[in-house]
């Protein structure tokens, strides 16, 4: 028997219990009681180790708090030393070989996880706990009701669990790739005269060639138009009164400057004041100032080709800022917007090619895959078809017929199919390309369970005829099967015996008794055919104390057993007779046990 196994499975203010600690043992532990004695507390503590969902409503009344902690003994080659070493977790100090899950969750708080002592996340826990504990239960019995169950079992059985997983991650990436074609190729159609508009707009903005700088020369050219021929004949009036005039102030000071000789001619020097360098000096200025009027004309003049080009750009300027804006720099900002909205497009049509590309490569790689696991299964249907149908034998169904078929999904997982069939797959063959509009979440095809109970009748899908009892055998032989005789982690049965009863219970025990022939379970089960083929029993009983109730486990010694099994037979009180068929149920057990 393998070496990994639950020690001790500690709860405290959990539902009805209070404070309980319980020590299992190796192989088959059946946990009895009444009903409401509290037996799925357990059931319940494991599922928390598991990752379960904590609920603050299971916290015990009157208490603020519940805690669950499992210590597991575990042998040198199990893959769970892999597992905390990838979570950085370190190894248990007072004892090595033992890993210690807790959970502790809060009415007011947030819930804690730990391992060996070290405070990880949910997820963590329940990536160590997975190698751990598998649970049972009636529910899990419904999941084989549901078809798409089936295809995992089968490649589990047959190894291919992770070339599905490969398989399942590439067509992730062929949905994800198709639905972003989509979704760019939507924006694009609605997109096509918004675009169009924009590239026409741009288009006006650059061919206008406009510029802040020719802006304020345009400006400025336009308002010196308006005043030019003004300015030019008020120059042209001041030069004529400076030097064209008659008598002009050029010529009146040529005449003062003759009469200013002939003063100086007659008048003595000593009395003469008149400068004529002044008078030259006037001159000369007055002469000047005729210059610069002058050019101040030329300067104000416009060529009448130039004032008209002015006008032109004026009004394509004017055009402009009607439609994007009062200046030049709106008009300029908007052509930038243009622009980053025609390159976010041009971007968007890079990505369409690239989605493209990268659809064709998943898509090729969805087929490869695919056909390997269609391979796989194929090669295991009939070996699983049969492993199963010879537990199911074991288990008091001689003439059932179990079958596994691939069988075509009845609706694809491609998001449009007929969008799907519109993609660009240039990379694929036609052929090909049919083939991958036909893939599903589980690849060309996906696996469906038949069952027939009874000679005569055609198999039929599980969901559709079997009974409850059935899909309890049914999980059992699924497990005895798929489970690798050397797992070694601690399964628990809740009820996996719902529906069966007499003969077939037997059958069941001693299958239960088999399983766990190398590995450690834990069942619960109202049967005593069941529960004869313990290796260990443990009882559930509850008490009320002042209206509380608490439920207590305790391992039953030999006696004890023959007492419950001889309570669970008479279905009331234990009776002489009721003891006795216990006695033989368990002789009978050691017996078929033994075979």
């Amino acid at each position: 028997m393998g070496s990994d196994m639950l020690i001790t499975l500690c709860i405290r203010n959990l539902a009805v219990a209070k404070n309980v600690t319980v020590e299992f043992e190796r192989g088959l532990n059946i946990i009895t009681g009444e009903t409401g004695a509290g037996k799925s507390v357990l059931v319940d503590a494991l599922s928390l180790l598991r990752g379960a969902r904590a609920e603050v409503s299971s916290i015990r009344d009157g208490c603020d708090f519940a805690e669950v902690s499992g210590q597991f003994k575990i042998g040198a080659q199990s893959k769970i030393w892999a597992t905390l070493d990838e979570q950085g977790i370190p190894k248990n100090e007072e004892d090595p070989d033992v890993v210690h899950l807790k959970r502790v969750f809060f009415r007011n708080q947030k819930s804690k996880c730990f391992v060996n002592e070290t405070v990880v996340s949910q997820k963590v826990l329940s990536a160590v706990s997975a190698d751990l504990i598998d649970i049972s239960s009636q529910f899990e019995n419904q999941k084989l009701l549901d078809p798409d169950s089936h295809t995992r079992y089968l490649d589990q059985y047959a190894n291919c669990t992770e070339l599905f997983g490969h398989y399942q991650k590439e067509f992730l990436k062929v949905q994800a790739f198709e639905r972003r074609i989509r979704e760019i190729q939507t924006r694009s159609q609605k997109r096509s005269r918004e675009i169009d508009f924009l590239k026409f707009e741009l288009a006006e903005i650059d061919a206008a060639k406009i510029s802040l700088e020719e802006w304020a020369r345009v400006e400025e050219k336009l308002k010196l138009g308006a005043k030019s021929q003004q300015i030019s004949s008020l120059c042209i009036e001041m030069n004529e009164a400076l030097s064209e005039a008659s008598p002009s102030c050029l010529s009146v000071l040529k005449n003062i400057e003759r009469l200013g000789e002939k003063l100086k001619k007659i008048c003595p020097p000593n009395l003469l004041v008149f400068q004529s360098e002044k008078l030259s000096a006037a001159k000369e200025l007055l002469s000047d100032l005729s210059f610069d009027l002058h050019q101040t004309q030329q300067a104000v003049e416009i060529d009448e080709s130039e004032y008209a080009h002015i006008v032109e750009r004026s009004e394509i300027y004017n055009r402009l800022f009607q439609k994007h804006g009062p200046n030049p720099e709106q008009v300029l900002l908007h052509a930038s917007s243009c622009r980053n909205e025609l390159e976010s497009e041009l971007k968007g049509e890079e990505e369409l090619a690239q989605c493209i590309a990268d659809l064709n490569i998943s898509a090729q790689k969805s087929l490869s895959l695919a056909k390997q696991l269609t391979k796989a299964r194929v090669g295991a249907l009939k070996k699983l078809s049969h492993e199963i149908e010879r537990e199911l034998a074991d288990l008091g169904m001689p003439k059932a017929q179990f079958v596994c078929r691939l069988v075509s999904e009845s609706t694809s997982d491609h998001t449009d199919k007929s969008s799907a069939q519109m993609l660009p797959l240039g990379n694929l063959s036609p052929d090909e390309q049919l083939k991958f509009q036909q893939l599903g979440r589980f690849g060309e095809s996906m696996v469906r369970f038949y069952l027939s109970a009874n000679p005569g009748l055609e198999p039929q899908p599980i969901e559709k005829v079997a009974s409850g009892g059935e899909l309890s055998r049914m999980m059992l032989a699924i497990k005895a099967v798929l489970i690798d005789p050397d797992s070694l982690n601690l399964f628990v049965f809740d009820e996996i015996d719902t529906g069966i009863s007499g003969a077939i219970a037997s059958k069941v025990g001693r299958k239960l008794a088999q399983f766990c022939s190398k590995r450690q379970a834990l069942c619960i089960t109202h049967l005593p055919q069941v529960a004869c083929y313990a290796h260990a029993h443990f009882v559930v009983t509850k008490s009320i104390v002042e209206g509380i109730t608490s439920t207590q486990i305790k391992k039953a010694d030999l006696n004890a057993r023959y007492h419950e099994l001889a309570t669970m037979v008479s279905g009331q009180s234990l009776t002489p007779e009721s003891l006795v068929h216990a006695k033989a149920l368990v002789k009978e057990a050691q017996a078929g046990a033994a075979l």
